[in-house]
């Protein structure tokens, strides 16, 4: 009896009945649609396929749980986000999703959560004006200050590489005689450190 007043009517949305697979007017949500929808075969493949054949991309899954998303991402969708999740039912769950739809091209009017008057300020597009924002690989030499190579160094250390002491020895002007010991455990030392040095450039 509670109820007896209250009769469905069209919508401004379109809306995508998985019952007749297609656009239906919401002022047939009737009691014998609710039925069908109950006893009939779910048309929630063709309805996903027609939306993408009309343009639609986006999609966003308005439920206490997304389960309905991998099946529209399975479809071909370029983009697909849930609102709230099992056991993240609050404000900021839901606000997590609406930042995976924004981040995926969705318009979001995020200034209904600030307090009135306050702006919003676009972030800069580079923060790192004038200063390199890269590692400066290492690989050719030894790099010192302002990225420039250090040859003095870098004689060093191909000379410890190639395990020569004559040259290391010109380098550091000392006897090679003293390096002879230590130079394979230097040499050693410092292939591995480059291979983990280049290692780390690709991470």
């Amino acid at each position: 009896e509670a109820l007896a007043g209250v009769e469905p009517r069209s919508s401004r949305v379109p809306f995508y009945s998985t019952v007749v697979g297609g656009v239906w007017d919401t002022a047939g949500l009737d009691a014998d649609y609710w039925v069908r929808n109950l006893r009939e075969t779910v048309r929630f493949g063709p309805v996903v396929e027609g939306l993408l054949g009309e343009g639609f991309g986006a999609f966003v899954e308005v439920s206490a749980h997304p389960v309905l998303t991998v099946g529209v991402e399975e479809s071909g969708a370029g983009l697909v986000v849930g609102s709230l999740r099992r056991g993240e039912g609050g404000a900021a769950r839901y606000l997590a999703s609406l930042a995976e739809g924004y981040a995926g091209g969705l318009p979001v009017d995020w200034s209904v959560l600030f307090p009135a008057g306050v702006g919003v300020v676009d972030l800069p597009a580079y923060a790192f004006q004038r200063r390199r924002y890269w590692l400066v690989s290492q690989r050719d030499g030894a790099v010192g200050a302002g990225g420039v190579v250090d040859e003095v160094e870098a004689r060093f250390w191909a000379a410890v590489e190639n395990e020569d002491p004559g040259a290391l020895a010109d380098t550091l002007q000392i006897d090679d005689e003293r390096l002879r010991e230590v130079l394979p455990a230097l040499s050693t030392w410092r292939r591995r450190h480059r291979e983990q040095s280049h290692a780390d450039s690709y991470r």
